[in-house]
């Protein structure tokens, strides 16, 4: 199978902070392809491959204001004027097997999956303007990574009993150590 998605994002954010006030304005365009082929070794196994892209586009939620005054001072989140889409390439490979072993109908999936995600989003550089308003800065940083394996498992003994089992084991690192903030004082740095 294959597949593509074509979207434009249109962002238009205006912040008036009563004494400063700033817009953030973008048009993005991006196409997601997608593609998927699964193949039958036998009648009961099967296995499956695919890649497909994803992107998520410049944002500066009411959330991301919620998560900050938490704390009791309000922070507001700012878009980097050179911000790009973060974008991911998603690999995924599988294996399924479908049988009834004597009456009872069994089926397992193993699993592996790799996204590496480039211009990820960080927010950092926490400002005071001299309205006493705090804002951070939503910027890109290097990139991720997301590799790990899935196994799921089902067996129906029965119309009215069967168990279910599953398990993943992940790892999510950044490609390079981010600087989140960084104090007048160079010594004094958060990653």
């Amino acid at each position: 199978l294959v597949g593509a998605r074509y979207d434009n994002v249109n962002i238009k954010g205006t912040y008036d902070l009563d004494v400063e006030s700033f817009e953030d304005k973008k048009n993005l365009n991006v196409f997601i392809p997608r593609l998927t082929a699964m193949y039958s070794i036998t009648d009961y196994l099967k296995a499956r491959a695919s890649f497909s892209q994803g992107y998520r586009a410049p944002q500066a939620f009411d959330e991301d204001l919620h998560i900050e005054t938490v704390g009791g001072a309000a922070m507001f989140t700012m878009l980097s004027p050179d911000l790009k889409t973060e974008r991911s390439n998603s690999f995924n490979a599988s294996l399924n097997y479908t049988k009834s072993i004597g009456s009872v109908q069994t089926n397992i999936v193993l699993e592996g999956f790799h996204t590496k995600l480039n211009d990820v989003f960080i927010t950092s550089d926490p400002t005071q303007l001299p309205s006493g308003v705090a804002v951070a800065t939503k910027r890109n940083g290097s990139g991720a990574t997301v590799t790990g394996a899935n196994i799921e498992s089902s067996f129906a003994f029965s119309r009215k009993m069967s168990f279910q089992l599953g398990a993943t084991i992940q790892s999510a690192k950044y490609s390079e150590e981010e600087v989140i903030w960084q104090d007048d004082d160079e010594n004094d740095v958060t990653t």
